[in-house]
């Protein structure tokens, strides 16, 4: 878990009028399951983060693609498995480390 990631991830949302409330949802849990010591990369499957957000798959790709149009976040497919499933995503932060923002 990545505690400045989560922050950032709320400011950013804070200081973006145009993202929705599902796209903040996608990006914290993102920010949530990150590695602080690999990079904060994360492999969190669509189904995982359905299920950390409350929304449905698709809800959570359409907000994930609307999230990376915005250069928000990006990743690199993970591809098949040797089983024939899919391998989770590798995300990345393309924002910068921001504090919450006092009164």
């Amino acid at each position: 878990m990545s505690i400045r990631r989560i922050e950032s991830a709320y400011a950013t949302f804070l200081e973006d009028k145009r993202m929705s409330g599902t796209e903040m949802s996608v990006l914290v849990a993102l920010a949530y399951v990150a590695n602080e010591k690999r990079d904060e990369d994360c492999y969190p499957s669509d189904a995982y983060l359905a299920e950390l957000t409350h929304f449905k798959n698709s809800a959570v790709r359409n907000a994930r693609n609307r999230l990376r149009s915005r250069k928000i976040i990006d990743w690199i497919s993970g591809g098949m498995g040797r089983q024939g499933g899919n391998i989770s995503n590798r995300y990345k932060f393309l924002f910068p480390h921001l504090k919450m923002p006092s009164k």
